[in-house]
């Protein structure tokens, strides 16, 4: 399946008992489902707000988030559309997006079960002010 990927890095000053929270919207046509891994700390399947930690568990952690979108069944015509305008945004403390991450693909650049696949990698570093 291909895959679009990004990345970013993110820098905080925060007390390392603080909690960090993730939360993903995504607005598309298609079916998603979401897998987010950050190693040594757990890998979990993404359906709400949910804490990932500590900042001292996440710092120099990269969090990798894989989306899976499925647009099976969607009308041929309307299939490149509805892929380019789907919207993914990440709120992390701060917040990310809304990205396109398919703005330039169209159906040509779906697999054989009309499926693909966007990657986002969030890099958590500390900072001092």
């Amino acid at each position: 399946m291909k895959a679009v990927k990004s990345s970013k890095t993110l820098k905080f000053d925060l007390a390392d008992n603080q909690d960090v929270f993730l939360e993903i919207t995504v607005s598309s046509t298609g079916t998603c489902s979401t897998l987010v891994s950050i190693p040594g700390v757990k890998e979990f399947d993404y359906e709400k707000r949910e804490k990932i930690g500590s900042f001292s568990d996440l710092k120099g952690k990269t969090i990798e988030i894989n989306h899976e979108f499925s647009f099976e069944g969607i009308p041929k015509k309307n299939l490149d559309n509805a892929i380019q305008q789907t919207q993914i945004t990440y709120s992390l403390l701060n917040v990310i997006g809304p990205l396109q991450p398919f703005k330039k693909k169209t159906s040509k650049d779906l697999d054989s079960e009309d499926r693909i696949s966007s990657v986002k990698f969030i890099t958590i570093e500390h900072i001092t002010l």
